[in-house]
């Protein structure tokens, strides 16, 4: 069982930019810490009484959660490293307090907070049911959210930035190297009781050959909600961010028609 307590590690140095990373494992399970760098949450044994095993050998990876911090400015990034077997550092915060975190960074990891959710698609005929050669298959996004611009905001300190996302086209891989398909909106759901040639929509594919043959006998049909991104922050800055992808993929299996001859 582990704890996780706050300390407060003064640097020697101030660096007046953000320091590089910690350096390589020395081969004793340490990594060393730029000076620029303050400790802001060490994991401690919580069992009394037993002595603490030597840590490790490991290679530095990111830190993706911790529970507690020191400095309000210093919040917990994908840019801490771990020291040792558990001390975490974070690597944005000058010794004195004086953030080093721009506007442009907090935008990056307001994308990663965004949550954009994959793709809840519906299908005419149902998911789970053969498709048939010759009549179209209907897709459509259905669900809470799917369609609606999202937004972030992360700060630290007196510096922020904020992104907007907003969904821009939905794309249909229908499998088996066949080209997409690209939908300007969330596509028209199916109404199985209207008649099909009183209904329309622009998110529908007609299959030509049966799945028999593809892998498993179905088609990988992949369906995608491209977003498009802005961000703004602290000073003015902002722009457009490049295009966000959320993907979800299904077997489909599609069949031939069959004609019954009767006498």
């Amino acid at each position: 069982m582990h704890t996780v307590t706050a300390l407060l590690v003064a640097a020697a140095i101030v660096s007046p930019s953000i320091s590089s990373g910690p350096e390589p494992d020395t081969g004793n399970g340490a990594i060393t810490l730029p000076k620029a760098w303050k400790l802001w949450a060490k994991t401690v044994s919580a069992t009394p009484g037993r002595a603490r095993p030597a840590p490790a050998r490991k290679v530095p990876a990111p830190v993706q959660k911790v529970e507690k911090t020191v400095d309000p400015d210093c919040a917990p990034t994908l840019d801490g490293f771990p020291q040792g077997s558990d001390d975490f550092y974070c690597g944005l915060i000058r010794p004195g307090g004086g953030a080093e975190v721009t506007s442009q960074m907090l935008a990056g990891q307001a994308v990663k907070e965004l949550a954009l959710p994959l793709p809840q698609v519906s299908t005419a005929p149902p998911r789970g049911r053969p498709g048939m050669v010759g009549i179209r298959q209907w897709f459509w996004l259905n669900g809470s959210g799917q369609w609606t611009t999202k937004s972030k905001r992360v700060q630290v300190g007196d510096v922020w930035a904020e992104v907007t996302a907003s969904p821009r086209r939905l794309l249909i891989s229908p499998g088996g190297g066949l080209p997409d398909i690209v939908c300007d909106g969330p596509g028209t759901p199916y109404d199985p009781h209207r008649p099909p040639q009183e209904q329309e929509s622009g998110c529908t594919y007609l299959y030509e050959r049966s799945s028999a043959g593809q892998p498993r006998n179905a088609y990988r049909v992949s369906v995608t909600v491209v977003w498009g991104a802005t961000w703004r922050g602290s000073g003015g800055a902002g722009g457009p961010l490049a295009p966000i992808s959320r993907s979800t993929s299904y077997a489909l299996t599609v069949a031939e028609a069959q004609a019954l001859v009767t006498d």
